[in-house]
This record gives C-alpha cells, sequence and structure tokens, in this order.
C-alpha cells in the first residue's frame, strides 16, 4: 500500500513492463489444506495465518538478503540491486514438496524443497536486465521455468490460480495448437486424457475460448 500513490500518478505502457522494479509482487499467499502461508515482500520469512488473526513463523530462508526496507522499496534500483537481492516471486506447497519461484541477476529459479529430506533441486530461465529511459528504473524481464505437463502432455505448466486442492492454469488455443506434434510423442502418465487433449487440440479453432487446465493435489493418509 505504501506504492499505490506511486502507481497511480504512473501511466503509459511501459509501466506494465517495470510492474516488478520494487523487487516482488508482495505479499505471496499460499493455501493448501485449509493452511494460509504468506511470504512478505523483502522478508525471508513465511508465515503461518492462523484463524485470520495471527502470524506464526512456519520457515525461514536464509536468502542472504541484509537491505533495508528503504532500498528495497525504492524506485531508482539499481543494476547491482538485482545481483544482490534473491526475491522470492512465488511459493507453493504439496504434501511432500515446498516450491519456490526465486529472481536474482537475470535469471529466475523454480525450486524444489523437499520436507522430508531437505533437498533442493531447482531449474532456471535466463532473461535480461533492462533500464526504462521513461522512468529511469532498471527492471528484470525473465520468465519463471515450468512444471513438465507429463500427466496429460502439453505446454509446461505453472499454476496462475490455486485453491486448498487444486494448480489451475489456461492455455490458449494457439498454445495448444503450436504442441500438438509434442503432445503426440510425450510419454504421459494419463493416456486416456493425452486422447482427450489431443482430439481437443484437433478440433479446436484460433477464436475459440482458452482451455482450463486444473491439476489435482494428491493428499497422503498418515496413520497414527
Amino acid at each position: 500500500l505504501k506504492n499505490i500513490d506511486a502507481i497511480t500518478n504512473m501511466s503509459g505502457n511501459e509501466i506494465t513492463k517495470v510492474g516488478t522494479f520494487w523487487g516482488s509482487e508482495a505479499p505471496v499467499l499460499n493455501c493448501y489444506k485449509e493452511k494460509r502461508s504468506v511470504l512478505f515482500e523483502g522478508n525471508d520469512t513465511v508465515y503461518h495465518f492462523v484463524n485470520g488473526k495471527t502470524l506464526n513463523m512456519r520457515y525461514l530462508m536464509k536468502s542472504g538478503n541484509n537491505l533495508p526496507d528503504k532500498e528495497i522499496h525504492q524506485l531508482d534500483k539499481t543494476a547491482q540491486y538485482f545481483s544482490q537481492c534473491l526475491i522470492v516471486k512465488d511459493f507453493l506447497e504439496t504434501e511432500k514438496f515446498i516450491y519456490l519461484v526465486v529472481e536474482n541477476e537475470e535469471y529466475a529459479y523454480l525450486q524444489q524443497f523437499n520436507k522430508e529430506t531437505g533437498q533442493i533441486v531447482s531449474v532456471r530461465n535466463k532473461g535480461e536486465l533492462k533500464h526504462s529511459n521513461l522512468m529511469n528504473v532498471h527492471y528484470r524481464v525473465v520468465t519463471a521455468p515450468t512444471f513438465v505437463n507429463d500427466l496429460c502432455g502439453g505446454p509446461g505448466f505453472y499454476p496462475v490460480f490455486h485453491n486448498d486442492e487444486e494448480w489451475i492454469n489456461f492455455y490458449t488455443p494457439d498454445e495448444i495448437m503450436e504442441n500438438i506434434e509434442q503432445i503426440k510423442s510425450q510419454k504421459v502418465l494419463y493416456g486416456e486424457k493425452k486422447e482427450q487433449l489431443l482430439q481437443l487440440a484437433e478440433k479446436i479453432r484460433t477464436d475459440d475460448n482458452p482451455v482450463i487446465f486444473v491439476l489435482k493435489l494428491k493428499f497422503v493418509l498418515r496413520l497414527t
């Protein structure tokens, strides 16, 4: 909210490209099994939001960030800032894993943390750091990595919406049609779902509505 006046006063197409020059899109909220986890901008702590009233610490990340709030929130960031800071852009949780989208320098990483073993693996995409002459700020342009869709095939998957039990994304008809050959050659876990997707891909037209993909999260029953 502290930046809302600055956002309101700016106009023009370039502002849409520089949407993250403050460092992150905060706060990050994750919903999983009726548990609400919150990560605030420039903070290394993931909080559990209890009963809509209390924030309790769940996880503490060692990110190496040691910058004052003023530098994190100022508009005129230097190019060096993007190398100094690890910015967590998203937080997703499943029964076994925590997934983080982390940006540093010109890279975006999709990291998987195993809650049982503590192992961390990641994949990354490379982007670039740019400078806006109009607004005189540096900003990062990079696309976050996606999950390989080995369930039914198709484009890489990353949820743009989620709730306690589902991850949801949508694809345009063009994206589906461009990936027909890839879908045909992919090895998947659910062959019948792949066939349904192929049938849809062969019938779809460019002016049709987007196709919604819904991933149901598994819950493990633990006996105590």
